[in-house]
């Protein structure tokens, strides 16, 4: 039996910026060097491509059996709602291919190292 390729797939919510995405873009590239993984992609709920049926077709494109998906956004809120009903619809057009879905980023107590850092590198340009 072969093995499952797996793909990172990074969901972010876009912006109406032109260049804000590159941020996004710059972190994935660091998964792609830290996982070991050949596929990670980005897509977008909104205002920035591709979008998130894009990203998963070339997930699936480029050889992905098995795609994690992770919410960058900070709360499991209406956004990652909006992604999951996303992905169900995009889901239909690749069957055979199994999702799973990492939890949003922000409930994780390790971002409070993050946020003191930045209160720390406010403080210092009084």
């Amino acid at each position: 039996m072969q093995e499952a390729m797996r793909a990172l797939l990074v969901i972010a919510h876009g912006s109406v910026v032109p260049g804000a995405e590159r941020e996004v873009w710059a972190l994935a590239g660091r998964m792609q060097e830290r996982s070991g993984l050949d596929v990670v992609e980005v897509g977008y709920l909104d205002y920035t491509e591709p979008s998130i049926p894009e990203a998963l077709a070339a997930c699936v494109e480029r050889g992905a059996t098995e795609i994690v998906v992770l919410p960058y956004f900070l709360a499991e809120g209406y956004l990652v709602r909006k992604v999951r009903r996303a992905m169900t619809a995009a889901m239909a057009n690749h069957p055979g291919v199994r999702l799973r879905e990492a939890r949003a980023l922000g409930p994780d107590p390790r971002f409070a190292d993050i946020v003191m850092d930045r209160i720390r590198e406010a403080a210092k340009d009084d």
